[in-house]
């Protein structure tokens, strides 16, 4: 996968544009206006009265705002670029395909999901000073002038402007972070859990803020530079004669062409002094300027952030896809990029934590087969269980078919297969009830475990109450046969109770959690003399010290003293189940 490279400062040229683009028309109408004001009334009355613009103060002003403005762009460029620098050598090397020195990698892999919101912050504290400046400076503007109010307007607009810059700013960061940066910073492992970072818009404010940027930006654009039209002189007799004759040259050559009396001092009379509305006949060239502009760099916006937006939906979604079909034909490590802490986010982590599940589950289920109650499931997957080895007193069961040798003989494979499977079907199910793991099956016989791997004081009752179990189903079990006028069974069930070591046995191909100890050997060697003693169940006494009082019924049991196991030296003492 191509590394991409990371831009620590052009991906704010778009937001300035922007910026710049939607106030120009007030800021470049209000040196163009006062160009037209001088040349239009201030020239033709030169004999008349001095002007008082006041020119030298707006000039301070308009030097002081221009200074502010490009020392905090200044200000804001340089941090956000300090910001990312290690973000930009991290990349830089990994482009080279060189390591980034442990620093520069701790400082990515802390940072990087919190780089949206930073970055932001920075953009808008420095936003906040820009209009105290303004704000500042401009009241220092005097009244009833044509400055203080284009002024006025450019403070409003910027605010407006800003806020859409900071939102660009923050979705066009995240989107970088979230769809060509994270996979190149954390491991494979590390990115599908959840990320660090703020869970902030999420879908549902994203789709909000998406849905008022498209509605109403553009109506905003045009409503504003139609209302700044609208204009208030708050007190007429304070105008200078150059004002008051721009603003009433019309009426001025009206009332001229009627009377000889002072045309100032009758518009005064009828306006009584107070404040007067005016429509601003340079309005129209403001509106050209800008709403034509606004419109279109409003539309770039809005693309930019629905594209984002989209994208940032879609892609997480299209990879999740993508490990749903490899999935299906049984990888399950396919597993997907957890991008963002929002809802796509946690679908793609609920995705990760399903796969988890089902490996463990598959592994579970490869070292001790399917055959597993849920409780011992469960403590095996919160790692309660060492499958390393450990040592256990446990109680085990061996089960056999009498003369299942024999009897394979006379019928076929297919019949072999459908009775063992009928007959294990039965057993299973019981083996199941009373919390044994069936460690093996050995073609007709059945290695089981009880006190393994989870350790409990009733194995030995479990293992005897199974094996009672197991005989009563089986003689429903022989009765539907029978009734079917097929063939019956015997089977011959020894228990016995000691120290087993459990663990997992194998290698990486072919791992088996299994048991080994002299116990599983003389439950074996148990089981084989159950048709010597004519009974289904033998049992050794070591199961019937660990029985509670209630199996411990002696009328039950029959004990057989000094009894010699195949292979073993040393006699032992067994006692017999009674029908």
């Amino acid at each position: 996968m191509k590394v991409p490279r990371y831009h620590s400062i052009s991906f704010l040229i778009l937001p300035f544009i922007i910026y710049l683009a939607l106030n120009f028309s007030l800021v470049g109408t209000v040196f163009l206006k006062e160009i037209i004001t001088y040349t239009s009334i201030v020239i033709p009355n030169l004999e008349l009265e001095e002007p008082n613009l006041q020119l030298t103060k707006e000039d301070l002003i308009k030097q002081r705002y221009a200074k502010d403005f490009s020392v905090t762009l200044v200000v804001i460029g340089f941090s956000v670029a300090l910001f990312n620098l290690p973000f930009k050598i991290f990349f830089f090397k990994k482009r080279r395909k060189k390591q980034p020195k442990p620093l520069e990698s701790r400082y990515t892999k802390l940072l990087i999901n919190f780089s949206p919101e930073i970055i932001t912050t920075i953009v808008l504290l420095g936003t906040i000073y820009i209009h105290y400046s303004i704000f500042h400076t401009f009241k220092q503007a005097p009244d009833n002038n044509f400055f203080s109010g284009a002024m006025n307007n450019i403070f409003i607009v910027s605010v407006f402007t800003s806020t859409l810059v900071v939102i660009l700013v923050y979705f066009g960061q995240k989107f970088r972070v979230q769809t060509k940066y994270i996979q190149h910073v954390f491991s494979k492992e590390r990115l599908t859990e959840k990320p660090t970072g703020f869970n902030f818009p999420g879908l549902r404010g994203r789709f909000f803020i998406t849905t008022i940027f498209i509605t109403f930006i553009p109506l905003i654009i045009v409503m504003f530079y139609v209302i700044s039209s609208f204009k208030t002189v708050s007190s007429i007799s304070a105008l200078s004669n150059v004002e008051f004759n721009f603003l009433f040259k019309d009426w001025i050559e009206l009332i001229s062409m009627f009377t000889q009396e002072d045309p100032k001092s009758l518009i005064l009379t009828a306006l009584d002094g107070g404040p007067a509305p005016y429509i601003d006949t340079f309005g129209v060239f403001q509106l050209f300027l800008g709403i034509i502009p606004g419109l279109f760099f409003s539309l770039i916006y809005i693309f930019k952030i629905v594209s984002w937006s989209n994208y940032s939906i879609l892609k997480p979604i299209n990879e999740l896809l993508v490990s749903m079909k490899s999935v299906s034909k049984g990888n399950l490590d396919s597993y997907t990029i957890v991008r963002s802490r929002e809802e796509t986010g946690q679908l793609s982590y609920g995705f990760n934590q399903m796969l988890n599940g089902l490996k463990e589950r598959e592994r579970i289920k490869s070292l001790f087969g399917q055959y597993l109650s849920a409780e011992i499931s469960e403590e095996i997957i919160k790692g309660n269980v060492d499958l390393n080895g450990s040592m256990y007193k446990a109680t085990i069961l061996f089960a056999d078919i009498r003369g299942f040798t024999t009897l394979s003989e006379s019928i076929t494979p297919h019949e072999t297969i459908s009775f063992l499977n009928e007959y294990y079907n039965v057993i299973i199910d019981v083996i199941q009830k009373y919390g044994g793991i069936i460690d093996k099956f050995m073609g007709d016989g059945i290695l089981v475990l009880f006190g393994v791997p989870i350790t409990s004081k009733d194995h030995a009752d479990r293992a005897v109450n199974a094996s009672f179990e197991i005989h009563e189903k089986l003689k429903q079990f022989n009765k539907d046969r029978e009734s079917a006028g097929l063939f019956t069974v015997k089977i011959g069930i020894g228990i016995h109770t000691g120290d087993v070591i459990a663990g997992n046995v194998g290698n990486s191909n072919k791992l088996e959690y299994t048991v080994i100890g002299d116990t599983v050997n003389i439950a074996s060697r148990i089981e084989s003399l159950t048709k010597k003693f004519e009974t289904e169940l033998l049992i050794g006494e070591s199961v019937y010290d660990n029985l509670s009082l209630n199996n411990k019924n002696r009328e039950r049991f029959q004990k057989l003293d000094g009894v010699i196991l195949r292979g073993k030296r040393v006699k032992v003492n067994l006692l017999k189940f009674i029908q």
